[in-house]
């Protein structure tokens, strides 16, 4: 809805941050292989993964599975062996060559793009038409929406987590 409103088609995501959030994918440890996402306006969002994490995607996010692409790999597997061909030729497929697409350039919480410049620049200059807008402040109004069940958990976890001072306070306490 907030896509609509403001006119973009739709949201480059890259930041871990981002991704969890908007697909569920949480990178477990840390590499730098690009991972990202992209969440249209109209459609299913895709998410784009190392090999790696491929099957991990499909078990933590709620990303429908033919929606997960996987990058990299043993040649024989078939893979593209770069991922941001595959940003290209997605956008593209959404007809965005020509359109608006949000991005996080710049943030606040140091919460920034997980992309390398060269790789960032490689998607929009192939995309050279389109309009690439800082989106940052629409990334966070969406990020601060939460359902019913969002707050229910917040509720839970805080409780448990006054539960555990409270107690470690009284063991510390203890003769």
């Amino acid at each position: 809805k907030k896509l609509a409103e403001t006119g973009i088609g739709a949201l480059l995501l890259f930041a871990k941050e981002d991704l969890a959030y908007f697909t569920g994918f949480r990178k477990t440890w840390y590499f730098p292989l690009l991972h990202g996402a992209i969440i249209p306006q109209k459609g299913n969002p895709v998410l784009i993964v190392p090999q790696i994490c491929h099957v991990l995607a499909m078990h933590m996010s709620w990303v429908e599975d033919e929606d997960i692409i996987a990058w990299g790999g043993a040649d024989h597997w078939g893979l593209p062996p770069e991922p941001t061909d595959i940003f290209i030729t997605k956008l593209q497929e959404l007809g965005l060559e020509k359109g608006v697409i949000g991005t996080e350039e710049g943030g606040p919480a140091y919460i920034y793009m997980e992309a390398s410049f060269s790789q960032f620049e490689k998607i929009k200059n192939s995309l050279s038409k389109a309009t690439f807008t800082n989106s940052t402040d629409l990334i966070w109004s969406s990020r601060s929406i939460k359902t019913d069940w969002e707050i229910s958990v917040m509720r839970d976890v805080c409780r448990i987590t006054v539960n555990g001072i409270q107690e470690a306070v009284r063991i510390s306490q203890l003769p």
